[in-house]
């Protein structure tokens, strides 16, 4: 076959792909673990601890039917999408469509194992799962689909699914997916149509097992309700277990080497089973199909045990009960506990019936559960609720009559075969023993009728009689008002009351139960139902008096002139009254708030009947204010006052200040400045009004004389003023602006402000204080001069001058000095101009002494000829000289590098920053190296000569060690740094005069090891 969906260039023949209408499958996305695992579970399994990892719409349930898939619903899981949706299609597409979604997830290391890692896997879709099954095999069906069929027949490119168990006996865990018979993997390259495809070879599917590829294992499935080109029949994976014991299954699908053409694995919903015990009722069932017994009836009720094979080894299940009936005493025949099946059988009966104990019960309900006995309690493989009455259903007709008082009613019981009734109560019946008695009541009853099939199985049933009851119709009736001929009459009977109809004083009956346009007098309403029951009520309909209404102004309208009110007040006609100012819109409340004006008022009672009457309101006359004013004063109190005298208005006045609440007081105490005066009646009319309280100003202020200071000096101010708040500005080199009199230190000519207040009032001045600059002193530039050396210091300055310390100096006026200081030593310079100022500042000038160079060249060395030495030159000083220059690489450097092949002394100049100088020198003995010299003996007599036994390293990079041994060849002395020597102790105590073994080692510069040993002689 060729596949239209697949390749491009088949679009040329689209004709050939025709769309069928087919069966479609309904897939529902669903990633939860829990509920896909619970979907394919059945009987004999517990399932738990599910997971599921994958895409986020690779897995779902299905319900399906009429196509190729011949599984009626179940899980699906894909390695692309279960049901199509943007932009992909998935597992419910049309066979003529293509599901090919790559969702760039990792693959599975499981599925990559079946085929010793030859690839890596992608899009990996993975339900796992543990399990507990009750017998010794597990098995379920499944059907595997993809769209690399037939394309990709026998290649090495087919997507990988498979189904591992572990746990007891599968250790490493074992792939069930197998083709039935055989230990050959279900996949595209086992099942299918024979033919490889482009690019593939027999020899692929040939090496999954003997017989493959499988054919007849193969469903084509073009145009068809599923996306797959292609898919197995329906299969069974299966594996032996242990029962009662816990097992692991993994579920998993996914694309090889590429994501692209999907693959899905559908799995029949129920079909996870194990071995396993279940039951089957034969019997009686409720309406909602609940099992049911009755006390005392034999009905022939079956329960069977079935096992879900037929057991081949002797087998026994568990009975456990549960609910509010009891199996040993509400049962006729009790259950067993144990059930054992016999070989080659796999069904047991047992007869059901419900023991009569006579005592009302009520519903109870027996629960049974059904255990494999092998695994314990709490393993139920199936149950079943059975619900035991104390009677059979009875039903009466007619069910819930009513009667026409004085009428009467006959039942009769729908069920055949019964006998022995008795009804209860008794009371209204003709016989209480029959079957169809007939009732004649006084009033409502509830009867209860019980019967026998046969002794002691025993039916019951109710029914309710109602009497129908002239009291139940109510009469309500409109008496004539102002217009005659207005009485009306309306009749509601109860609901008993079928189809009722109305007559007044014998006319014929009608439907309409309301009687208008009647006179006042006595009327009898008649009522009769369908049913041909009546009764009868007398109505009296009378004359009202007529309507009357009253009207006052009970305010009148204030200054605003909206708030007068009416009181308007009905009496007479029907009440209750609705009132009204313009005759159209009317209200329950009787008083009206209007504005002064001519009014029409109206009164309208409960029948429309209405009347009217005129009625004015007047306004109030306007507020008007007579204000007196008192200056205030400076001092900041409320010394002014306004005193209010008003007229006009209504009633009481209240006098408001700046907002503040109102007071029955009309002066008030003020600061000066504009005031606002509000007056108000008691009937909330206003008047305002702005006044402004003068202020009368008696200040004084003095800043005092202007003066002149010297740069940097201060002034203390003298002002006057009769104010007691100051404030001087600029405040900048005030000491306090605040104050009367301030000290003032500008730093330049400044101009002040004396600002005095008092209270409200203020007033101001200025003075201006000048300056004189100060003069300014130069000491020169600091000097460094060495030790014992004299300096020359030159000072300038724009005025007189005098330097400090003055006690260092025989004239210290004199700008040209010389000094001698010992130590490093600071001088100041201060200048004063001819108006006595002072320099601000002295200047200053620091002579260093530089301390004592002391040249250092280094202590004398040795050194093995060609070795490179460093010499390191110490001093107080900053510039170096090494001569001769023999053998160095820099003679100017404090640290060069000698090279030499003969004794060398050097001599070292180091000069300071004053330009003195001192000298030193270093005496170097070149060897013939590399080499270790020791000296034969010592004295450590510590004399300070020969004192320390030290090896002398010679032309070496590495000085490893220097030891001293006993004669007993005790280690004495040990040491890696050829600086350090043996002072002649062992253990902190002098050796004795004797002969002592040396060893020394070190590595030259051309990386060879140097060894030396000898003997040294310590001399007390």
């Amino acid at each position: 076959m060729f596949d239209c969906k697949k390749r491009p260039f088949l679009l040329l023949f689209a004709f050939c792909c025709t769309l069928l209408v087919k069966a479609q499958i309904s897939i529902h996305p669903n990633a939860d673990p829990a509920t896909l695992a619970r979907i394919m579970t059945g009987y004999g399994v517990q399932v738990f601890n599910a997971s599921f990892t994958g895409g986020k719409f690779a897995a779902g349930s299905f319900q399906n039917s009429g196509n190729n898939l011949l599984l009626d619903s179940g899980i699906v899981l894909t390695n692309g999408f279960a049901k199509s949706q943007a932009p992909g299609i998935g597992a419910d597409g049309f066979s003529t469509q293509t599901a090919s979604n790559d969702l760039s997830l990792p693959g599975d290391a499981t599925l990559e194992g079946l085929i010793n890692n030859l690839a890596r896997t992608h899009d990996a879709a993975v339900l796992e799962f543990d399990f507990i099954p009750a017998g010794d095999t597990v098995d379920f069906k499944f059907v595997f689909g993809s769209e690399e069929y037939p394309q990709y027949n026998c290649t090495a490119f087919s997507d990988l699914f498979g189904f591992i168990i572990g746990g007891p006996g599968y250790p490493r865990g074992k792939n069930i997916a197998l083709v039935p018979g055989t230990d050959v993997p279900v996949a595209i390259n086992s099942i299918n149509n024979g033919t490889p495809g482009p690019g593939g070879n027999i020899s692929y599917c040939q090496l999954l097992g003997p017989g493959s590829p499988f054919r007849g294992y193969y469903v084509d499935n073009s145009n068809a309700a599923i996306v797959y080109n292609g898919m197995t029949k329906t299969l069974t994976a299966g594996a032996h277990v242990t029962p009662c014991s816990t097992y692991h299954l993994k579920l998993a699908i996914a694309d090889l080497s590429d994501g692209l053409f999907d693959s899905g694995v559908f799995i029949k919903a129920s079909s996870f089973n194990s071995t396993y015990a279940r039951f089957e009722y034969t019997g009686n069932r409720d309406v909602n199909n609940r099992p049911f017994l009755v006390e005392g009836c034999n009905n022939g009720s079956l329960l069977k045990v079935l096992y879900s094979k037929k057991v081949q080894t002797p087998t026994e299940v568990r009975l456990t009960f549960a609910g509010t009936a009891d199996n040993n005493t509400d049962l006729v025949n009790p259950l067993p506990v144990f059930v054992d099946f016999p070989l080659n059988d796999s069904v047991l009966s047992f007869p059901l019936s419900a023991i009569q104990d006579n005592i009302p019960e009520g519903l109870e309900t027996l629960k049974i559960y059904v255990a494999p006995l092998i695994c314990g309690n709490g393993f139920n493989t199936d149950s079943i609720e059975i619900d035991i009455k104390d009677f059979w259903p009875l039903t009466i007709q007619p069910a819930a009559p009513t009667v026409c008082p004085g009428g009467n009613i006959q039942f009769s019981v729908v069920e055949p075969g019964l006998n022995n009734f008795n009804w209860s109560p008794r009371y209204y019946l003709n016989s209480f023993t029959v079957s169809n008695p007939i009732c004649t009541p006084a009033d409502t009853i509830t009867y209860t009728a019980v019967a026998e099939y046969s002794p002691g199985c025993r039916a019951q049933g109710n029914v309710f009689v109602a009497l129908k009851d002239s009291a139940s119709i109510r009469v309500t009736k409109k008496d004539i008002g102002c217009i005659n001929n207005s009485g009306q009459i309306i009749v509601s009977p109860g609901g008993s009351w079928l189809q009722p109809q109305f007559s007044i004083n014998g006319s014929p009956y009608i439907p309409d139960s309301v009687f208008n346009n009647l006179t006042a007098g006595t009327y009898i309403i008649t009522v009769q139902d369908a049913g041909g029951c009546t009764a009868r009520t007398t109505v009296t309909l009378v004359q009202l008096p007529a309507l009357r209404l009253q009207a006052s102004v009970i305010a009148s309208a204030n200054c605003n002139g909206q708030d007068g009110q009416i009181k308007i007040t009905g009496n007479g006609g029907v009440p209750p009254y609705a009132f009204s100012t313009d005759g159209i819109n009317y209200q329950p409340g009787n008083i009206f708030t209007v504005p002064a004006g001519n009014y029409t008022v109206y009164v309208k009672d409960n029948i429309d009947c209405s009347v009217s009457q005129a009625i004015s309101v007047t306004p109030d006359p306007p507020i008007t204010l007579v204000i007196g004013l008192t200056a205030d004063s400076c001092r900041g109190l409320p010394d002014g006052s306004i005193t209010i005298q008003a007229s006009g208005g209504t009633g009481v006045y209240t006098y408001s200040l700046d907002g503040a609440p109102g007071q029955a007081a009309n002066v008030f105490n003020v600061v000066a400045g504009n005031h606002s005066i509000t007056t108000e009646d008691d009937r909330g009319c206003r008047h305002a009004q702005t006044v402004t309280v003068p202020l009368v100003n008696n200040l004084t202020v003095n800043a005092g004389n202007d003066t002149t200071i010297c740069e940097g000096s201060s002034f203390a101010v003298r002002a006057s003023s009769n104010a007691s708040i100051f404030n001087w500005t600029p405040a900048s080199g005030l000491n306090d602006p605040t104050l009367l009199n301030p000290v003032a230190s500008p730093v330049m000519a400044t101009t002040y402000t004396l600002q005095a207040s008092s209270g409200l009032c203020s007033v101001q001045d200025d003075i201006l204080v000048d300056i004189i600059a100060s003069p300014v002193a130069n000491a020169g530039p600091d000097a460094v001069v060495c030790k014992d050396q004299q300096a020359f210091l030159h000072g300038e300055a724009n005025g007189l001058m005098t330097w400090h310390p003055v006690n260092l100096f025989s004239n210290p006026s004199l700008p040209d000095q010389t000094v001698w200081p010992a130590v490093t030593t600071t001088y100041w310079l201060e200048a004063v101009n001819e108006f006595g100022c002072v320099s601000l500042l002295p200047d200053s000038v620091r002579v260093t002494v530089l301390p004592d160079i002391h040249a250092f060249a280094g202590n004398d060395t040795v050194v093995a000829f060609g070795q490179p030495l460093q010499l390191v030159a110490g001093g107080n000083g900053n510039t170096y000289y090494w001569s001769p220059s023999t053998g160095l690489d820099d003679p100017f450097s404090a640290t060069p590098v000698a090279i030499l092949y003969s004794d060398m002394t050097y001599s070292l100049r180091v000069t300071n920053a004053a330009g003195c100088t001192d000298y030193d020198s270093i005496h170097i003995k070149a060897y013939q190296g590399p080499e270790i010299y020791v000296p034969s003996a010592f004295t450590p007599d510590h004399n300070g000569r020969n004192d320390l036994l030290r090896a002398i390293p010679a032309g070496l990079k590495t000085f490893n060690y220097f030891k001293i041994f006993n004669r007993w060849g005790q280690l004495v002395f040990s040491t890696n740094n050829a600086s350090v020597g043996w002072d002649g102790k062992i253990n902190n105590i002098a050796a004795p005069t004797g002969t002592f073994v040396w060893i020394a080692a070190g590595i030259d510069y051309s990386g060879k090891s140097i060894f030396r040993k000898g003997t040294v002689t310590l001399i007390r």
